[in-house]
Formats: structure tokens, C-alpha cells, sequence
């Protein structure tokens, strides 16, 4: 599975501003925490949101639990809080509690479809478990709402692949360079998806691309 080697790493914690949407950057590992809010439940559940992110960053079992903690408390200040749930599941992957993070994952994906990261690590773990078919169906459930979504369109042009889907795979890297000509990524997938259908000069000229 050589084109998802890295998404196959545990998921990133994703922080969140005061207005809903994800931060632009996460709070690094051991940062000092930040005051609680005094305002609205809603606004108190994204503090607590992102004091668990740091301490997810640690990626260790210890920081894991107390962000299951922290997250816990925002989803009963703020139960339709999607981020809430979607870090719930980085926690209990970090915790190798599979089972309880794709559930994390499935609450988030209820509560906001167009979390396409969500779908996205519901994928990945199918893969883990060798569910191409799965996977692929959480890629492609993501995409539909979240269609800008790279990483999904990568994830989802490698598992044709793997799938020897290559005609398929081909289209589906395409169609996500067609969004960004400039994703790396999609060009190492359809460069080895060139390789696979011994069309080598374009798969040179594909792979040359990425350098």
C-alpha cells in the first residue's frame, strides 16, 4: 500500500476557533494552557476543545485519557460539537481502541457530513483491517460532501489502485488534479498507476512532476 503510508500514521488533533470552524494551527505539544472561557457553553466547549488538542499532540496514552476527559465535558457543553467527537477518535487511536474511535468518527460524520477528515480516518482504519471496499466507501461518502478534500482524493485513487481498478484510479487522481494542479500526492499515485498499466513515458512524465 505504498501511496498511503503516510495517512496510515495516527490522525492529527485539530484544533479549533472561537467561531466554529477548525483553527488554522493546532496548539503545539506542552504549550501553556490557555484561560477558561467565561462566555457561552458553545464558546467554553471549543477551550476545552482545544486544551485537548495539546495534549493530544503527545500522541501518549496518559495525555490521551485526560483529553478523553476534556472532550467528554465540551460534547455535554455543546452536544452537536463536531470536533468534539472527531479528536474522541484520534484519543481512542491513540489508545489503539479502534472500535471506540471509528464510533467517534461515525458521531462526528453525524453530526457534520462535510468532515471529510472524519471519513477519511473511518477509511483508514478499514484499510488497517484490509476492508478495501469499506474504505472505499468512506472516501468516497466523504468526498460527496467534501470534495476539495485532498487527502480523501488521494486515499481514494490508491485504493482503486490497490483494488486494480487502474482505469478508475487514473480517473479519480485526475479529477483531483483538475481541483489542485499542484497536489504532489495524486501525481505520485497516477504516476505509479501509469507504471501498473505499462504506460511508462507517461508515467515518467507524471512522476517527474512530483519531483
Amino acid at each position: 500500500m505504498i501511496q498511503l503510508l503516510a495517512l496510515l500514521a495516527l490522525p492529527p488533533a485539530l484544533a479549533q476557533d472561537s467561531g466554529g470552524t477548525p483553527a488554522t494551527t493546532t496548539p503545539s505539544a506542552g504549550a501553556e494552557p490557555a484561560p477558561a472561557s467565561s462566555g457561552t457553553p458553545e464558546q467554553q466547549a471549543v477551550d476545552k476543545i482545544n486544551l485537548a488538542v495539546s495534549l493530544l499532540n503527545t500522541q501518549t496514552a496518559d495525555s490521551a485519557r485526560k483529553a478523553l476527559t476534556m472532550l467528554d465535558e465540551a460534547s455535554r457543553l455543546d452536544p452537536e460539537q463536531a470536533w468534539a467527537w472527531y479528536n474522541k477518535g484520534v484519543a481512542h487511536q491513540i489508545l489503539s481502541e479502534e472500535a471506540r474511535a471509528r464510533q467517534a468518527w461515525l458521531r462526528t460524520t453525524d453530526i457534520d457530513p462535510a468532515l471529510g477528515d472524519a471519513w477519511l480516518q473511518m477509511g483508514l482504519l478499514s484499510l488497517q483491517s484490509g476492508e478495501h471496499d469499506r474504505a472505499l466507501t468512506s472516501f468516497r461518502a466523504g468526498l460527496r460532501s467534501d470534495d476539495d478534500n485532498m487527502a480523501l482524493r488521494v486515499a481514494q485513487a490508491s485504493v482503486l489502485r490497490e483494488l486494480d481498478r487502474l482505469p478508475e484510479a487514473e480517473e479519480a487522481a485526475k479529477e483531483g488534479l483538475r481541483i489542485n494542479a499542484n497536489y504532489l500526492d495524486l501525481y505520485n499515485v497516477l504516476g505509479v498507476v501509469y507504471i501498473e498499466m505499462d504506460k511508462l513515458p507517461l508515467a515518467a512524465f507524471i512522476l517527474d512532476k512530483a519531483v
